[in-house]
């Protein structure tokens, strides 16, 4: 898995992680700050990670949804026919409920939600009268 974050030092910093039988495991980090990420630049430096771990050993690569790295990935795939690449889950989900947030239906509902957790927390006895109804309702 590449993980590609910004630190406060503004350091673009690229994380590399590989998952197996006993856990997940930190590889390596690579500070791409001062180098332009593009899907080239990007491919050399997976490359240089699937030859370091094995190309035998790598079922699938795990990375951002950007342009450049799926480029990067379609590339690695392209020359190791075993690899699968494909982008982080978690990351499409964010983005996809990023969207949805946009929608105004859905943001009047999370913005009644937000107003009645405001509401429900800090009253103790409203909570302890829900959860004891909850809990003798069954």
């Amino acid at each position: 898995m590449a993980d590609g974050w910004t630190d406060r030092c503004r350091r673009t910093l690229i994380n590399f992680l590989v998952y197996c039988p006993k856990g997940t495991i930190f590889l390596k980090s690579v500070d791409a700050s001062h180098a332009s990420k593009t899907a080239d630049m990007l491919y050399k430096l997976f490359r240089e990670v699937v030859l370091y771990v094995g190309p035998e050993n790598i079922v699938h690569m795990v990375t951002d949804n950007a342009a450049n790295y799926v480029a990067a990935g379609r590339l690695l795939e392209a020359e190791f026919p075993k690899l699968f690449w494909s982008p982080c889950a978690a990351h499409c989900i964010n983005l996809m409920l990023q969207d949805m947030r946009k929608l105004e239906e859905v943001s009047i509902a999370v913005s009644h939600a937000s107003n009645i957790t405001k509401y429900v927390k800090p009253q103790n006895n409203f909570l302890t009268f829900l959860t004891h109804h909850d809990t003798h309702s069954t």
